[in-house]
């Protein structure tokens, strides 16, 4: 086991890389079905003796999901488990691998396959960083003027929300207050999740650059 670091502007994006043999190789379809529906009432009218109500049609939902599983043994015992969703790569016992995990949401990064040189990618660089928070606010930690952006939009939509709830204690027109509220913060919200998404492609972007080649 040996670990990998990619640094960019103060964020590490660190890998735990196991390098060792396929064991327990297996493959295999997994189906759910879900059923909703059927409830409903009959019943037969006094008057008329005629049977009424009415039954809900049922429904039901199939998904299919392709599962990968295998472990990864190194030479000095030790090992982890790989479990695979939809992915078409396929392994076999004995290959020699590398088996790259970002340590923070335990998340597989790839799979190099020494014997067929062949690398599987399981999740991108942008999935990693947006599956959580963690860089974003790493990032936001070790950039001023970045932290500072961000900072100032929090700032803003609090000082709306803090005018909604003033003007609606004053007694206005609570209707004409909720609109205004409406009109404003709509594109505030937008505004808000543009910057955010900003700040986490730049990172993203410089995260791939600094992992080429690795």
């Amino acid at each position: 086991m040996r670990e990998q670091i990619v640094a960019y502007k103060g964020v590490e994006l660190i890998f735990v890389i196991y390098d060792g043999t396929v064991q327990g190789y297996n493959k295999f379809l997994e189906t759910t079905t879900n059923i909703q529906g059927g409830g409903g009432r009959i019943y037969t009218n006094q008057f008329t003796e005629r049977v009424q109500g009415k039954i809900k049609p049922v429904k039901s939902e199939t998904r299919h999901k392709y599962i990968t599983e295998f472990s990864v043994v190194e030479d000095d015992g030790k090992e982890v488990s790989v479990r695979l969703i939809n992915n078409a790569s396929a392994f076999r016992d004995g290959q020699s691998v590398s088996v790259w995990i970002e340590n923070n949401g335990k998340r597989v990064y790839k799979i190099i396959n020494y014997n067929i040189a062949n690398t599987t990618s399981v999740n991108s660089i942008k999935d990693i960083v947006k599956s959580n928070n963690y860089y974003f606010n790493e990032y936001l930690k070790a950039n001023f003027l970045v932290n500072i952006l961000w900072r100032l939009t929090q700032v803003a939509i609090l000082a709306l929300i803090i005018w909604f709830t003033i003007d609606i204690f004053k007694g206005k027109d609570i209707l004409a207050t909720i609109i205004g509220f409406a009109v404003i913060i709509i594109p505030v919200i937008l505004i808000y999740r543009l910057i955010k998404n900003l700040i986490k492609s730049s990172l993203i972007k410089g995260l791939k650059q600094m992992i080429k080649g690795r």
